[in-house]
C-alpha cells in the first residue's frame, strides 16, 4: 500500500492529447469511476485523526478525515475532510491506474464555499481549472500563475493524505 500511494501522484506519461479531448476523456473516466463507485467492489481505507497545533494558544484539536478507495478496473480516489480554524477543506482526488486525472475541491468558509475542479493531463500539469466562487459563478482560470498556485495549493491536501493513509498503514 505504501508503494501504490507514492506513485499516485506520478504523471501518466503518453501521447499528447489536445484539450478538449483531454477533458472530454476526463469527463467519462469520471462517470465510469462514479459507476463503480455506485455498483462496483471496493476496498477501502478509512484514516481519522485530530491534530493539534503548537502555535494554538487554545491547543484546538482539528480533525482530519482521510479515506483512500480502489474501485477496480484501474480507477480509484483519495477523499479528504480538514478541519481549520474558520474553514475546512473537502477534496477528492481521482485517478487510473495510480495517476491523477481530476480534482474536485470545496474550500468552506462559515456559511460559503469555493469550488475548484482540476483537469490533468499525461504529464500531470493542469490543462483546465474551474473555480466557483461565491457570487461570482463558474469560471476558468487562463492565468498560468494563478493556475499553478490553485495547483500547488489543493494538491497540498492530497500530500498530507497520503503520508496520513501511509503512517496509519
Amino acid at each position: 500500500m505504501k508503494k501504490l500511494l507514492l506513485l499516485l501522484i506520478i504523471p501518466l506519461f503518453g501521447f499528447t492529447q489536445n484539450v478538449k479531448e483531454r477533458v472530454l476523456l476526463i469527463k467519462k473516466m469520471y462517470k465510469e469511476t462514479q459507476e463503480l463507485v455506485k455498483t462496483g467492489t471496493k476496498d477501502c481505507k478509512d484514516v481519522s485523526y485530530s491534530e493539534v497545533f503548537d502555535d494554538d494558544e487554545y491547543s484546538r484539536p482539528y480533525d482530519r478525515d482521510i479515506t483512500y478507495c480502489d474501485f477496480g478496473q484501474g480507477y480509484s480516489r483519495i477523499s479528504c475532510d480538514f478541519f481549520l480554524d474558520h474553514s475546512a477543506v473537502s477534496a477528492e482526488y481521482y485517478f487510473i491506474y495510480n495517476h491523477l486525472y481530476f480534482a474536485y475541491v470545496i474550500v468552506h468558509f462559515g456559511f460559503t464555499q469555493n469550488e475548484y475542479r482540476l483537469y490533468f493531463n499525461e504529464e500531470g500539469n493542469v490543462i483546465r481549472l474551474l473555480k466557483n466562487i461565491e457570487d461570482e459563478g463558474n469560471t476558468e482560470v487562463i492565468n498560468q500563475e494563478e493556475r499553478e498556485r490553485l495547483k500547488e495549493e489543493h494538491l497540498y491536501w492530497l500530500i498530507k493524505s497520503q503520508k496520513a493513509l501511509m503512517k496509519y498503514d
